[in-house]
């Protein structure tokens, strides 16, 4: 084959951090119908970037979004984020059976920092990138 795309990371990495954070509600978008107090924790994971390194691997660069709490009490959404970027930055992505990710590219991982959002929640967002091995076409 001499063809390959990049996987969906974006799938691999909502299922693999759903199965490790029972407690928040993980997915690829937000939400058009949230309100406040969140019902769980909100982690969103889009694909931010990327490109091709050689002719089946690519370097992929994932923005993540993680809700919680409230504006005046930002504690539960800084413990999340701290955690979900320790997972998503941990040898357990990369060595977790049909992972797409060969490496986990540490210094192209920033965050997790306070962004501003509309609702009365604290927000903290990070970007995390891979060395994945692609797909054949």
């Amino acid at each position: 084959m001499s063809a390959w795309q990049p996987p969906d990371l974006e799938l691999h990495l909502t299922g693999w951090l759903r199965a490790r954070l029972p407690q928040a509600r993980v997915g690829n978008k937000t939400p058009g119908d949230l309100t406040t107090p969140l019902e769980k924790p909100l982690v969103t994971i889009s694909e931010a970037t990327g490109s091709k390194s050689s002719a089946v691997t690519f370097r992929r660069s994932l923005t993540v979004m993680v809700r919680a709490g409230t504006r005046t009490d930002d504690k539960p959404s800084s413990d999340l984020a701290r955690r979900v970027f320790a997972l998503l930055t941990s040898q357990d992505v990369v060595d977790e059976p049909g992972s797409p990710i060969a490496a986990v590219v540490d210094d192209s991982c920033f965050g997790p920092y306070p962004v501003a959002d509309d609702l009365d929640v604290a927000a903290r967002m990070m970007t995390v990138e891979y060395s994945v091995v692609g797909e054949p076409v």
